[in-house]
C-alpha cells in the first residue's frame, strides 16, 4: 500500500498489483479453464472454446498439454471451417509433441484435416510414413487402417490392394474374400472418355453405346440421323434456308450435345463401376472388422469428408 500511495501513476500501479495477484490465480486455475474449454467444444461453442484454449495456452506456454490443446484448437477451427488455422493448429501440436507415440498421433491429426481439405497426396505421405515408421503397433495399425479407407474412398484401386497387404492384413478375421474383391477392382478395365466422344463424333451414339447405355445411345443415333437426313432433305429440294435452319438450331446443337454427353456418359460408368466396389468393399470390411477404433475422426468430420466415413458407422 505504500508503494501504492507514493506511486505519482497511480493507475499503471493498480494494473501492476492486479496482475501480480490474477497472474498467479490464473496459473492455478489452468485445470479450470482447460475443462471450461473442453466444455464448451462439446457444447460446439467453437470460438469461445478457441478462446479459453488460447487463454490456458498464454499462462501455460510450455506446460504438459500444450501439443494436446493446439490439436483442440485445430479441430476447433476445423469444425468452423477455417482451414488454415486448422492445419496451422495441428502443426503446433506436432511441434509440442512431447514424446514419439504423441509425435505420430498428432501427424494422423494433421492427416485427418488434410484429408478434409481434400490434400489426399500429403495426407496419405504423412500417413504411410506413421504406418511404416512408428514405434508403436496400435499407431501404426490406426494409420495404416486410415491410410486405407483413404484409398478406397479415393478409388485407388491398387494402392488400397498394396496397403492391405503391407500394413493391415492381419488386422482382419477373413481376408479372402477382401483380398480378392481388391484384386478385380484393381484390374478393371475403365472407359475412356476421349475414346467415347471420338466414337460419337464418327457415329452419333457410338459413344454411349461404348460405355453400355445402349438406350441413349439409340436415341441420339435416332434423333441425329433424322436432323442429319432433314438438312440433307432440304438442301437437295433446294430449301437451302430451311436446311440451313435446321443444321444450324437443331442438327449442331443436339450433335454437339451428342459428343459431349458422351464424354461424360463413360466418366459416369467408370463412377459407377467405382462405387460399387466401394460398397462391395466397405461391406466387407464391416463384416469382418469394427473399425470404430481404428478411426480417429470425430463423428461432424466424417459428414464433411469426401471420402464417406459415415457408412462405416
Amino acid at each position: 500500500m505504500v508503494f501504492y500511495r507514493d506511486c505519482k501513476l497511480r493507475l499503471p500501479c493498480l494494473e501492476v498489483i492486479a496482475l501480480l495477484v490474477i497472474l498467479p490465480a490464473y496459473a492455478l486455475c489452468s485445470d479450470l479453464l482447460l475443462t471450461m474449454a473442453d466444455s464448451l467444444m462439446c457444447s460446439r461453442f467453437y470460438d469461445d472454446a478457441i478462446t479459453e484454449y488460447r487463454r490456458y495456452l498464454f499462462f501455460n506456454p510450455h506446460g504438459e498439454l500444450v501439443d494436446d490443446t493446439y490439436s483442440k484448437i485445430g479441430y476447433c477451427y476445423a469444425h468452423l471451417e477455417r482451414w488454415d488455422k486448422a492445419v496451422e493448429a495441428m502443426d503446433k501440436s506436432i511441434l509440442f509433441a512431447e514424446s514419439d507415440s504423441l509425435l505420430d498421433q498428432r501427424k494422423i491429426d494433421r492427416a485427418v484435416i488434410l484429408l478434409v481439405l481434400g490434400n489426399h497426396e500429403t495426407a496419405q505421405l504423412n500417413l504411410k510414413q506413421v504406418a511404416h515408421f512408428s514405434n508403436y503397433e496400435n499407431i501404426r495399425k490406426r494409420s495404416g487402417m486410415l491410410l486405407f479407407l483413404s484409398k478406397i474412398f479415393t478409388h485407388d484401386w491398387e494402392a488400397a490392394l498394396n496397403v492391405y497387404r503391407s500394413l493391415i492384413r492381419d488386422q482382419f478375421i477373413e481376408s479372402d474374400s477382401l483380398e480378392s474383391t481388391l484384386i478385380k477392382a484393381s484390374k478393371v478395365n475403365y472407359k475412356s472418355p476421349k475414346i467415347a466422344m471420338l466414337l460419337s463424333t464418327l457415329i452419333p451414339g457410338g459413344g454411349q453405346i461404348y460405355s453400355g447405355r445402349w438406350l441413349s445411345g439409340l436415341n441420339a443415333m435416332l434423333l441425329n440421323g433424322t436432323l442429319g437426313y432433314l438438312t440433307v432433305n432440304n438442301i437437295i429440294k433446294e430449301r437451302y434456308i430451311s436446311g440451313s435452319l435446321v443444321f444450324i438450331f437443331l442438327f449442331q446443337r443436339y450433335y454437339d450435345g451428342n459428343r459431349h454427353h458422351a464424354y461424360s456418359t463413360a466418366i459416369e460408368q467408370n463412377d459407377r463401376i467405382d462405387s460399387r466396389y466401394e460398397k462391395e468393399i466397405l461391406n466387407l470390411i464391416r463384416e469382418t472388422h469394427d473399425l470404430s477404433d481404428r478411426i480417429p475422426i470425430q463423428p461432424t468430420f466424417r459428414k464433411k469428408f469426401k471420402i464417406k466415413y459415415e457408412k462405416l458407422q
